[in-house]
């Protein structure tokens, strides 16, 4: 009797190679595992194989592998070979990586007090700091327990929110790309490296850094082979600045940087005065492709633009007058005030929520939707792989805080048209999310 199954394989490890599935089922068609025959149909693509097992029907899309076996025993072969040939097509070789500004290498890893405070520590650390602050001197002068937590509260976000990110980015080790200056990222896959040949891997990146005068493949891999590296194939990447294909001309008052800080994708800060600032980390441009970059920095031009940084502070600041009037009128009705609350909580991440979605429609509608979806994939798929069925969707709804889950933001890339505005269609996916949340039909595409 014919068995069915859905397993959920998102290939992100084969987008970095340009692969993708049908490179797994080629491979073990031509071990000869089992013989294929294509399936048509417009769901994606399809495969019958046959092997000494029994047959098996196979149609993947959108990271969703359908299965229809003519036994249980041949359902489990086939999924037992497809993940063992995806094991060995994702097995992640050891790699040396240079990067270089201005023909000098920039020094890769960072602190982990950086990493930290990066990742929102410091924006933790000033919201902790300032609302015992503000409220200890509140409780003191005897203000009523209600009153004094919503002013520190406010107060406390607002500080974090027009400090913290200032704070972050110009603390930060970094390292200024100017217009026209070429960023170079040289990546080579190694097919060993143990504690020896990290000494001799140490010092031929010295050597690439400072003793070739012109930087190719060949070049890099005869410089590790001579010191002893063994060395499977060489990538050689160059990047200008990408705000300026973004932003039409207009960068004089726009900086972009390079930091080498582990962990971090991107942030940006829109200055009141002087120059704006968008830092890229090092290992968002080693994984991602050009046009990801590209992506990447057009979401957070759009921060810039609309200034996000000030508006989150406004709605703050509405919110926190808001709970101030509800603590003053409803101090003896706690149910009342704690609806208050959340309603009012509800509000500040639904906007929050719409202006990164926001983001990234406008990224998308300047690089493109595939490149930032790519991205999204890559940078995210953690938080993915979690989000596979309708209760996880849900549960992200809930944990995911002040940012949109990255399905939600998929799904919004998705469903965005050509029409209408980005700020009503990313407050309209965000109000939404509950149902699409539920649908079947989760939109995992990153097409190419």
């Amino acid at each position: 009797m014919p068995v069915e199954r859905t397993v959920f394989i998102p290939l992100v490890c084969l987008y970095r190679n340009n692969l993708d599935f049908s490179a797994v089922i080629l491979s073990l068609e031509k071990k000869g595992r089992f013989s294929t025959s294509p399936l048509g149909g417009a769901s994606g693509e399809g495969w019958l194989v046959r092997s000494a097992e029994g047959w098996a029907a196979l149609r993947y899309r959108d990271g969703i592998l359908e299965v229809k076996a003519e036994s249980d025993r041949s359902l489990r072969y086939v999924l037992s070979l497809i993940f063992r040939e995806l094991a060995g097509l994702c097995k992640s070789d050891p790699e040396l990586v240079l990067v270089l500004l201005d023909g000098n290498a920039l020094p890769l890893g960072g602190s982990r007090v950086a990493s930290f405070l990066a990742r929102g520590g410091l924006g933790g650390l000033a919201f902790l700091a300032a609302l015992i602050g503000v409220g200890a001197p509140l409780s003191l002068l005897g203000a009523p327990a209600a009153l004094s937590l919503v002013i520190a509260l406010t107060v406390s976000t607002l500080l974090t929110l027009l400090v913290a990110p200032a704070v972050a980015v110009l603390g930060l080790p970094r390292w200024e790309l100017p217009p026209g200056e070429r960023l170079v990222l040289v990546r080579a896959r190694l097919t060993s490296l143990n504690k020896d040949l990290q000494i001799a891997a140490l010092f031929a990146k010295l050597a690439i850094a400072k003793g070739l005068s012109k930087l190719t493949p060949e070049a890099v891999k005869r410089v590790l082979v001579d010191w002893g590296v063994p060395v499977r194939d060489v990538v050689i990447r160059e990047l200008v600045n990408p705000a300026s294909y973004l932003s039409a001309g207009r960068t004089e008052h726009l900086r972009v940087y390079v930091t080498p800080v582990r962990g971090l994708t991107a942030i940006s800060y829109k200055g009141f005065v002087g120059h704006s600032r968008v830092v890229l980390g090092v290992e968002t441009l080693i994984d991602l492709s050009i046009d990801e970059v590209l992506a990447v920095t057009a979401h957070e031009l759009s921060h810039i633009e609309h200034n996000d940084s000030l508006i989150r502070a406004a709605v703050v600041a509405a919110a926190g007058f808001l709970l101030l009037a509800a603590a003053s009128l409803l101090t003896t009705h706690f149910a009342a005030l704690l609806a208050a609350f959340l309603g009012v909580a509800y509000a500040v991440v639904l906007c929050w929520r719409a202006l990164e979605v926001r983001a990234d429609l406008e990224a998308a509608a300047k690089v493109g939707s595939a490149p930032l979806k790519r991205a999204l994939l890559k940078l995210e798929y953690p938080s993915l792989a979690e989000s596979t069925t309708p209760l996880g969707r849900l549960v992200s709804l809930v944990l995911a805080g002040l940012h949109p889950p990255p399905w939600l933001r998929l799904a919004a890339i998705d469903a965005a048209g050509a029409r209408g505005s980005p700020l009503r269609k990313a407050l309209a996916a965000n109000v939404r999310a509950p149902l699409l949340a539920l649908s079947r039909g989760f939109p995992l595409s990153a097409a190419r």
